[in-house]
């Protein structure tokens, strides 16, 4: 079932206070310099005209409510508090009457050696057919300080089975169990009469998570009467009452189902492993985006609020865009936040949908997304749940909007699923609407941490005079040194034995190895400092055991994958082509040292060679073609990588080469491009019949992409005016495609 929006304005039945301004300028550039030794915290944060007159709140992160407010002189643009402990987290609430802001401040946190036990429940048919991915998985999640309690469950049982599942292993150690990561298509709690997106025809029960979240609230199924919706609820039909969490959450939980997701070609499993491989591979910081953010706000009604106010806080507001649809395909981003008006497989305003996650590379890896409809992510094809399956980065995604998430304890090295808990548990102490509401999950695995530092690797073991010597290669990041942990079974707590981080890629147990088998763990550390404070922090921690019998598996062949597709390539008759392939970001493999000796091959889809003319240089991995195209020609390339023991991935492209002249005497008396020749800024005329979308791509003279951005058009005349002022003097072609058509258009650029 595909639910599609009618208008753009029953999203904003209940409007955020602050929407009379732009949703940037409700979030502070702030940032926090700590000095350890005296030790104080200093805030200072830009002024603008939203901010003239401050008020600061603090708490220690973990408690309730902030203290009393502390107003500010007016105009005040910095604050010390020197009140605080070394070892300590804080956060401050900082704001005026018209821009908000919080910031949490570590003051040299300590390492968090454990962080307890999490949940593990799959479905079983992915615990069999993706066993190797799910043992790497649990070693990933064992190397950043948890105990994994795993159990699989059949599709078919119930939500009040799976609960009761949950309970009873939440029961066995309740001090410890902290986290709940459902994997695959486990069965989906219904709960509510509510719409939060404030559409009639969507108003009944919304998948929710906090049932499994919530360990010993009450929920009911005899009261709820909301009928006449495709998710009408009703009592005794399995799904639940309550609008809102009955008592607080236990768990920090998370969500990744990949089922029921036909605009991809890819199977359930098949997507399932992708996701569990990227999780991977950003852990071992093969996956390594700057740390930058991408901010798209078509509603400019407060929502974007939550994106920017973390964001600045973490990266700082010159690392933030105010970004266009095809900045998420063109550059990767640690962050991402995007809202518009929505429908069930995507955003109807942006022309970006649950299709393009499965054509694209979208390189953000942790996104918040927010419109109509797809905050209900049980149906098919759903917009978050698409965004998880991407073959790009994405590893989380949350409807943040209503209400707004806040984030801002992982800048200080919590897990998103503590975030995913503070969310779902907020009863007024964050700002925002919807407390406790029933609509707020995270899709994603709730031990994911934001900054990674790559491990150490090919650790080894070896038995000298009884003692266990271990080894291993240094890690590839800035670190300052190495901590080693040791546990009595494979998922008994890991205990760190070092007091100070070791300088060396060595270390001997001084404890005799006895008869048994060892469990150890080498972890990359330093002190990660940034605009949020100082706190310590390691990497995944890489296993070594004697144990053959155990679940640790290794990958004994490491065989080259796709993370991220080539993008097709659009080129011109009597035009140069030359492009330069993204071969390292196209690419990965488990151990980044065979990244370096992949061999590359282009050959044509048929299997035949590049057609006369074409050229791949294997040193410069660029591809060219001499003497220029006389003619269009279209054709699909496959690019092979091979490592040194024969195992091979491939991706495939497409080349078209047009002529736009053919292509503007069949179609151009239905755009207008004016004034050609431009200087600062062109505009697009055109016209349509019925509502579409599109993209709007600039090519430079040699055929690369200059510019992209998608649009959306209405019946009647439309514009669409594009600036040109970055661009030096010279030939460009203007491509515009709808689903009816294609327009190209020479441009002149005049400076």
């Amino acid at each position: 079932m595909k639910i599609r929006t009618a208008a753009v304005a029953c999203l904003f039945l209940i409007t955020l206070p602050l929407a009379a301004q732009d949703d940037a300028d409700m979030a502070f550039d702030i940032k926090a310099d700590v000095d350890p030794a005296v030790p104080s915290v200093t805030l200072t944060w830009e002024l603008t005209s939203y901010n003239r007159q401050v008020n600061i709140q603090r708490k220690l992160k973990g408690e309730k409510n902030f203290g009393s407010p502390v107003s500010l002189p007016e105009n005040t643009s910095r604050y010390t508090d020197a009140n605080v402990q070394k070892g300590k987290t804080y956060e401050y609430y900082v704001y005026s009457s018209s821009a908000r802001e919080y910031i949490a401040v570590a003051v040299e946190a300590p390492l968090i050696d454990y962080r307890g036990k999490v949940l593990l429940i799959i479905e079983e048919s992915l615990s069999s057919s993706l066993s190797q991915e799910i043992n790497r998985l649990k070693t990933d999640i064992r190397g950043d300080g948890w105990q994994v309690v795993e159990q699989t469950v059949s599709s078919a049982a119930s939500v009040s089975t799976v609960r009761t599942l949950i309970q009873q292993l939440y029961a066995m150690d309740p001090v410890n169990t902290k986290a709940l990561f459902i994997l695959g298509r486990v069965a989906q709690p219904l709960s509510g009469c509510l719409a939060p997106d404030g559409h009639g025809d969507h108003v009944g029960a919304w998948a929710t998570d906090m049932y499994y979240a919530d360990i010993d609230g009450t929920w009911t199924d005899a009261t709820a009467s909301c009928s006449g919706t495709w998710n009408a609820n009703v009592p005794g039909d399995g799904k639940w009452d309550q609008n809102a969490l009955p008592s607080p959450a236990e768990l920090q939980t998370g969500r990744v189902d990949l089922s029921n997701l036909p605009a991809f070609s890819e199977s359930y499993t098949d997507l399932t492993r992708r996701y569990l491989l990227k999780n991977h591979l950003f852990r071992h910081k093969q996956i390594n985006p700057p740390r930058k953010a991408l901010v798209l706000d078509f509603f400019h009604w407060g929502f974007a609020w939550s994106g920017y106010y973390y964001f600045n806080a973490v990266f700082g507001k010159s690392f933030v865009k105010k970004a266009s649809t095809s900045d998420f395909t063109t550059s990767a981003n640690l962050w991402g936040y995007a809202c518009a008006a929505g429908e069930s497989d995507g955003f109807v305003q942006a022309g970006w949908h649950t299709s393009d996650f499965a054509k694209k590379n979208y390189s953000t890896v942790f996104t918040m997304l927010f419109g109509s409809y797809f905050g209900d992510y049980q149906m098919s094809n759903n917009f978050m749940r698409g965004a998880l399956a991407s073959r790009g980065w994405i590893l989380s995604c949350s409807w943040s909007g209503r209400p707004v998430w806040v984030y801002h304890h992982m800048a200080t090295g919590e897990t998103i699923g503590y975030t995913a808990l503070v969310n779902m548990n907020n009863k007024g102490e964050y700002y925002g609407s919807y407390n406790r509401a029933v609509q707020i999950d995270l899709l994603g695995d709730p031990t994911l941490r934001q900054d990674m530092i790559a491990p150490p690797r090919k650790a080894q073991a070896s038995l000298i005079n009884h003692h266990i010597k271990i080894t291993w290669s240094p890690s590839d990041d800035s670190i300052e040194g190495y901590h080693i942990y040791k546990a009595s079974g494979l998922d008994s707590v890991y205990v760190r034995l070092t007091p100070v981080p070791l300088k060396d890629t060595s270390w001997t147990d001084p404890d005799s190895a006895g008869t048994g088998f060892y469990y150890y763990q080498i972890k990359s550390f330093r002190m990660e400092k940034g605009r949020c404070g100082s706190y310590a922090n390691t990497s995944t921690g890489i296993l070594v055991t004697n144990d053959s019998s155990s679940q640790y598996q290794p990958v004994m062949t490491h065989k080259p994958y796709v993370i991220n597709r080539i993008p097709d390539q659009t080129g011109y008759v009597k035009k140069s082509f030359y492009y330069t392939l993204p071969l390292s970001s196209t690419f990965a493999d488990e151990d980044p040292e065979d990244i370096e000796t992949l061999v590359y091959e282009i050959y044509k889809a048929d299997s035949n060679a590049l057609p006369a003319g074409w050229y791949f240089s294997p040193l410069g991995n660029f591809l060219s073609v001499s003497p220029l195209p006389a003619k269009p020609i279209r054709f699909n390339v496959v690019v092979k990588a091979t490592d040194m023991t024969g195992n091979f991935a491939t991706d495939t492209f497409e080349i078209n080469i047009i002529d736009p002249a053919q292509i503007s005497s069949n179609t151009m008396n239905e755009a207008d491009l004016y004034p050609n020749p431009a200087s600062g800024r062109v505009c697009i005329k055109f016209s349509t019949e019925e509502n579409d979308n599109g993209i709007l791509a600039l090519y430079g003279d040699k055929g690369e992409l200059l510019h992209q951005q998608t649009f959306h058009a209405s019946p009647g005349i439309n514009e669409i005016t594009l600036s040109v002022e970055e661009y030096a003097s010279g030939i460009y072609f203007l491509e515009m495609t709808t689903s009816k058509t294609t327009y190209v258009k020479k441009l002149i650029i005049e400076k």
